[in-house]
């Protein structure tokens, strides 16, 4: 039976083409939110991704404790470590461009000063997207089973074999009151908007569906599907910056967050328009900004994802919990 022509998309992305990093790739840069400078080292590996600070053990990433509340992803080191309960933020633009290559084993070290309280290190702020660093992963990689890989000591361990759950996992669903976004009712009480939520659901491939709802009219109410490789990613994916509102600024440096943002590596947004550095990349942005964070959330999970993952208004801590839970699966498998 002929595959129709998104099966046959689905058939070549990046969990059934995974690649083999052959040289280190390095970065230095400031975090997006410590202002600070931080180095980073992904170096091949037989192992699944891993995760160290400078001098110490690498960790797999199902190890570490997730947190999403803090305008980025945060990986916590296990009580065991000796870097116990240190954490390293905004780690899902580096790991959206791992997955979004295919590159499922690597080691990754970050190197810098600790920052704010409690104490965090940063992933460097990679110009608030992935597309340069995903361009030097994919030339410094071979797709698995290359004959430029053959007779490396690793080849036979180089594909990770994707996570297929049986059943839907979901994370979110919780209403709340936003009395920024609708007009209070005749009783004075802000209206509930509708919930947050992720959830992949059994597929025999990878796919996203993400949608978003904002009230600023730059932004809107938009839908975004995605599920191919390499090239799809750094076509669709990878270009795609963060943004803010303009208005939520002045708070999040006062909390000691945003301070390495610019207008070369984020796009603020309000109710008249959008100011970034050389206009936005595309029309949608936003929504293919998500998708880039959620496919380096997912990545939290160790392994490639074979399911259908819908992320309605969800966010980092909607994205790590569906991960978490999803580890929970994976680990009772």
């Amino acid at each position: 039976m002929k595959s129709s022509p998104s099966e046959q998309k689905y058939l070549r992305q990046s969990y059934l083409r995974q690649r083999y990093l052959q040289q280190p790739v390095f970065r230095r840069g400031k975090g997006l939110h410590s202002g600070l400078e931080y180095g980073l080292s992904i170096e091949p590996s037989d192992g699944p991704l891993s995760l160290c600070l400078e001098g110490g053990e690498a960790l797999p990433l199902s190890r570490f404790s997730l947190e999403g509340g803090g305008r980025g992803s945060d990986l916590i080191f296990p009580d065991e470590s000796p870097f116990a309960r240190k954490r390293v933020r905004t780690c899902e633009h580096v790991l959206s461009a791992l997955a979004g290559m295919g590159v499922w084993r690597a080691k990754l070290t970050v190197s810098g000063t600790e920052a704010g309280s409690p104490g965090f290190l940063e992933m460097p702020g990679l110009d608030g997207c992935a597309e340069g660093l995903a361009r030097e992963i994919l030339e410094k990689s071979a797709p698995v089973g290359d004959a430029s890989v053959r007779g490396s000591p690793v080849r036979e361990k180089a594909e990770l074999a994707p996570f297929r759950p049986a059943f839907p996992v979901h994370s979110g669903g919780v209403a709340f009151a936003d009395p920024s976004r609708t007009e209070p009712s005749q009783t004075g009480t802000p209206r509930t908007d509708p919930p947050r939520f992720a959830v992949a659901l059994p597929s025999p491939f990878f796919h996203v569906t993400c949608v978003i709802d904002y009230a600023a009219a730059p932004i809107g109410t938009r839908i975004f599907e995605y599920g191919g490789g390499p090239e799809d990613y750094l076509e669709e994916i990878a270009p795609a910056r963060t943004f803010v509102m303009r208005e939520d600024i002045e708070a999040l440096r006062s909390a000691g967050l945003a301070l390495g943002g610019s207008l070369d590596s984020a796009v603020v947004v309000d109710a008249a328009g959008t100011e970034t550095a050389g206009g936005l990349r595309f029309p949608d942005e936003f929504v293919r900004h998500k998708v880039l964070d959620l496919l380096g959330d997912l990545a939290c999970l160790g392994r490639p994802l074979a399911a259908h993952v819908i992320a309605v208004r969800a966010g980092h801590a909607q994205h790590l919990q569906l991960t978490e839970k999803l580890r929970s699966v994976l680990g009772g498998a």
